[in-house]
């Protein structure tokens, strides 16, 4: 898996964070959270919540795991992430000043619309 990220025409920076990995049993993901370019935190924020999600997932993946626990698995690895940017911004509110939005995207060998609908909000 290949991954890559661009500030685009606009922006002087890119606020974008992502990480991409694989599991003992070669089950790959990514997460990617946008930055919501222009606000100061926003690299801050993307950063962590990537953290967040992928320290998440390794802990709690295990192979042959059901569809609904691999999504409730990225449910509670993104609502883990938004509490640690709340927790962030409300320490550093000058930062924080904009919305940020995580989306966390998994991965398998199958292409992504394969995925269960329940995942895919």
């Amino acid at each position: 898996m290949v991954a890559k990220t661009d500030r685009g025409r606009i922006r002087e920076s890119n606020q974008d964070a992502y990480f991409v990995g694989e599991m003992p049993d070669g089950m790959a993901f990514a997460v990617v959270c946008d930055g919501m370019g222009g606000a100061a935190g926003g690299n801050i924020a993307s950063s962590l919540a990537v953290q967040v999600i992928s320290s998440k997932i390794n802990a709690s993946y295990h192979p042959n795991m059901r569809d609904s626990s691999i999504c409730n698995m990225l449910e509670s690895a993104l609502s883990a992430a938004n509490v640690e940017v709340y927790d962030l911004a409300q320490e550093k509110a000058p930062l924080f000043a904009a919305a940020r939005r995580l989306s966390p995207t998994p991965g398998t060998a199958e292409p992504i619309s394969s995925l269960p609908t329940a995942c895919s909000r």
